[in-house]
């Protein structure tokens, strides 16, 4: 009888260990972006990541667009606290269509695509390898884009400023 309540125990705790560094996913929702960067900073525990993160753009303002992701990777800190490897992130519409992918540039992860109106999903992966797992900086931001017909009357009317200052300088 206490062989078998030692086998419960050890196999109880050897499932706690694989559950503590097993595959985790968790969603985070950004709500509706604005031009204000919305930044969030998520730690992910030790064992493959699977994060989504859930963000609007809305609808009211149809000029609106993404105007940018930006994830930061910490080097690692102290010893290899927290880390990341296998880093990726794939941006999905509603439907599950991937329409844009994270580049890294220089130490940060960026998509600088545009984006129309609707609801999306960033879909982040990797290793969380730490010895206290991973931990990544989030700023995501949208920003009006200015229709066409706006800036050809900007460039028109700098060219009619143009025009009259030229012909001041004439008389």
């Amino acid at each position: 009888m206490k062989l078998s309540v030692l086998k419960a125990s050890c196999l109880l705790a050897s499932a706690g260990i694989l559950s503590a560094v097993s595959a985790q996913a968790a969603t985070y929702n950004f709500g509706t972006l604005t031009p204000a960067p919305n930044t969030q900073t998520i730690f992910d525990n030790p064992g493959s990541i699977s994060d989504a993160l859930d963000f609007t753009i809305s609808s009211l303002n149809p000029n609106a667009s993404l105007s940018g992701v930006t994830l930061t990777l910490p080097s690692p800190v102290g010893g290899n606290i927290y880390n990341i490897t296998g880093f990726s992130g794939v941006i999905d519409d509603s439907l599950l269509n991937p329409v844009g992918t994270l580049s890294l540039v220089g130490s940060n992860y960026v998509f600088t695509g545009a984006l129309t109106p609707g609801n999306y999903s960033l879909n982040i992966s990797g290793v969380a390898d730490g010895s206290s797992g991973g931990v990544y900086f989030v700023s995501m931001a949208a920003a009006p884009v200015p229709e066409a017909s706006a800036a050809l009357s900007a460039i028109a009317g700098l060219g009619l400023l143009a025009l009259v200052a030229r012909r001041h300088r004439e008389i």
